[in-house]
């Protein structure tokens, strides 16, 4: 993993630059009585081992902020109490609640928290991800690029083998070699249990999974400042036409998109039902634990590749930020010190190198290759360099309804791509408004 990795420079609605990389205290501020930080955790999970550990070691590490942790809340108990004034000192999140709780300025900028290194020890994603108009607003944690997982094993049995790209950072297909690969491991007939599909669509879920298709295409969600929809682009109605031949008209994918989430279409990939599906290197991990308890027999290699593109575009996908949020205190302000000295203890350098049980990719590069030799997680840096975000400002979940909307009745085949993509621009142009409103984003 190399620490030169960097990301899209002015690709539109990639994350375009927004800071200079720029040292910050030498000694950040440290608290200077006893205080107590209340943190918000999920309580159970593939974090929750990790977060324990790190909490201890933190409690050993200094005196004076003493940390009490309680399970996250949902959003509307943290809405309750933001507006209280009573939100927890910190909790662990991720980049896209960020925007939002920003817009109600709830939330503590941790620039002058960062040590000499500032920011220019975060690869490029992780520190323009975290920043709204030139601030950090969250300390970036971790990184999960999504892109394709597939079952080698199967590929293998079926010959498609040479279809896959060779992993690591310049892992890189097309369409061309994506439809081969899906037809030549798909048998299909018709009987729901016992056909091996391609692959799988998903109607019901979050969009990225077909999104990273219509980005392979060269379409975009929104304009260079998100004041705009444009995924009706020549390409996106291009990149969607392509998925719907895929389901119709090659006959390679599971049957019933519309109903189909992400639970449903993990289950066909674990149960060797289907060769590809859009994923995470987290899928790689829960494979290796089913082998381990004994739901999933061996053998099954699971690898992680980047989406594939069309010729003369690149692959792209979408990239979670993992972050702890800092939030503002009417009260004891002090303890947002405190709040700042976990935050930053969590992301620093060691406890980075630690993330490795996860199985997720360190914001910083001082990190180091800390997967040597793991091609699925080395292969995540390919699809960083083109990395996506589904929007940068509170209301992108409502845009999200709309293409939940219209990839369902493309579907269904209510409506055609090229009216389901013009249907949703059109009623999108409300929820844009918000944010042309605030001057786009920055």
């Amino acid at each position: 993993m190399s620490a030169g990795l960097s990301a899209p420079t002015a690709t539109t609605a990639a994350i375009a630059p927004t800071t200079v990389p720029a040292a910050a205290a030498e000694k950040p501020p440290v608290v200077a009585k006893p205080v107590t930080i209340t943190v918000w955790f999920p309580p159970t999970g593939n974090y929750t081992e990790y977060l324990t550990s790190q909490t201890a070691l933190f409690q050993q590490s200094q005196d004076k902020v003493k940390v009490i942790v309680e399970p996250s809340g949902a959003t509307d108990k943290l809405q309750a109490s933001i507006v209280a004034g009573t939100p927890p000192n910190l909790q662990q999140s991720n980049y896209i609640p960020m925007f939002l709780w920003h817009a109600q300025g709830a939330l503590e900028p941790v620039d002058q928290y960062m040590d000499k290194r500032g920011k220019g020890d975060y690869h490029d994603w992780a520190r323009e991800g975290s920043t709204i108009q030139g601030k950090f607003f969250e300390w970036p944690w971790m990184l999960n690029p999504t892109g394709a997982v597939v079952n080698r094993t199967l590929l293998a049995e079926r010959g498609a083998l040479a279809q896959m790209p060779a992993q690591g950072t310049t892992a890189n297909w097309t369409f061309d070699q994506w439809r081969k690969l899906l037809q030549a491991s798909a048998t299909v007939t018709g009987d729901v249990t016992k056909d091996v599909y391609g692959t799988a669509f998903m109607g019901t879920t979050t969009w990225y999974w077909e999104m990273m298709y219509l980005w392979g295409n060269g379409a975009e969600i929104y304009n260079s400042d998100e004041t705009k929809v444009i995924v009706n682009s020549p390409e996106g109605i291009a990149g969607l036409e392509m998925l719907l031949d895929v389901q119709t008209k090659d006959r390679v994918a599971a049957p019933g998109p519309e109903g189909l989430d992400a639970t449903k279409t993990f289950e066909l990939f674990y149960t060797k039902r289907a060769a590809l599906v859009g994923g995470s290197n987290a899928n790689i991990g829960e494979v290796d634990r089913r082998i381990k308890g004994g739901t999933i027999i061996a053998p099954f290699d699971a690898a992680f590749i980047p989406p594939p593109h069309a010729p003369g575009k690149r692959a792209a996908a979408f990239v979670a930020i993992q972050s702890f949020l800092v939030y503002k205190q009417s009260r004891d302000t002090d303890t947002t010190v405190g709040a700042m000295q976990f935050g930053a203890f969590l992301t620093d350098t060691p406890a980075q190198q630690a993330i490795t049980g996860i199985g997720e990719l360190p914001v910083r590069k001082s990190a180091g290759n800390i997967y040597a030799g793991d091609p699925n997680r080395t292969t995540g840096f390919a699809v960083i360099e083109n990395g996506r975000s589904m929007g940068r400002f509170p209301e992108n979940g409502e845009v999200r309804v709309l293409w939940q909307d219209a990839i369902r009745a493309v579907w269904t085949r209510e409506k055609t791509p090229k009216d389901a993509l013009n249907d949703l621009v059109r009623l999108s142009e409300p929820i844009m408004a918000k944010n042309i409103a605030r001057g786009g984003t920055r």
